[in-house]
């Protein structure tokens, strides 16, 4: 056999691999599995428990918030009474006022737990005008703020407007500048609403009692001629009005 001959015999082909890039991706994939058993079992795992906890957490919240809306309508039902009824002494509240503290203690923000402090505020505020009793215009003020805090809640700028007239009937020079700064928080965080022109209203009462006239002109004319529905227009209006009146009697004394 000669020389040429067995270089030529011992040459390699080279076989056509004839086998598809998806089957190629698909025997990779699978050989990556294999290799990784234990880590996929462990993602699967986690996935299995972090999905269980959040189902679990949801199924809590839900259960939680049932049982507030369901004592809020209870203890709703019995201060909506006491309201009507214009019962106002702090025996006579004692269970109402329990029923409502206990649901805001269940939560911070649900909104029946916020309408609760909203509700235990007005009582306190109620109690201190008919009892002479002084110190629940604080308490009513404390829930009043917790209520504040959530600026987008119906009834944030009620409360905030509601601290200011609890400080103004404690009737001290302070107090009414203390209400003042309430009023001007109402201006400011809800612009170019009915809570804005009632703050300004009431903020230009509040300078006049300081004797500041004015400062109750500059403010009682910023009151517009407020425009809506028709029974809407003509309740805010009364505002309007009542400014008017005030800016005229206070023009006519030389301001």
């Amino acid at each position: 056999m000669s020389k040429k001959h067995e270089t030529h015999s011992d040459k390699k082909y080279h076989v056509p691999d004839h086998t598809s890039h998806a089957e190629k991706v698909a025997k990779n994939f699978f050989t990556w599995l294999g290799s990784h058993r234990k880590l996929i079992l462990l993602v699967f795992l986690g996935i299995v428990v972090i999905s269980a906890a959040v189902i679990t957490l949801r199924v809590i919240q839900t259960t939680k918030k049932n049982k507030i809306v369901t004592a809020f309508y209870q203890a709703n039902r019995d201060f909506a009474e006491k309201i009507q009824k214009r019962l106002f002494d702090e025996n006579a509240l004692g269970t109402t006022m329990k029923a409502l503290r206990n649901i805001t203690e269940m939560s911070s923000s649900v909104e029946e737990s916020l309408m609760a402090r909203y509700s235990l505020g007005l009582l306190h505020y109620n109690i201190a005008r008919e009892q002479n009793k002084t110190n629940h215009y604080f308490q009513a003020r404390n829930y009043w703020l917790e209520v504040a805090k959530h600026k987008s809640f119906a009834f944030a700028p009620q409360s905030l407007l509601a601290i200011g007239s609890a400080y103004e009937e404690l009737n001290k020079p302070n107090f009414y500048t203390r209400a003042i700064e309430f009023y001007d928080t109402v201006i400011r965080q809800y612009p170019t609403t009915i809570f804005e022109f009632r703050a300004l209203y009431k903020k230009g009462l509040a300078y006049i009692k300081l004797n500041k006239k004015d400062l109750a002109l500059a403010t009682l004319k910023k009151i517009p001629r407020y425009i809506a529905g028709e029974e809407t227009a003509k309740r805010e209006n009364f505002y309007y009005t009542l400014a008017q009146y005030y800016v005229i009697m206070l023009e006519s004394q030389g301001s």
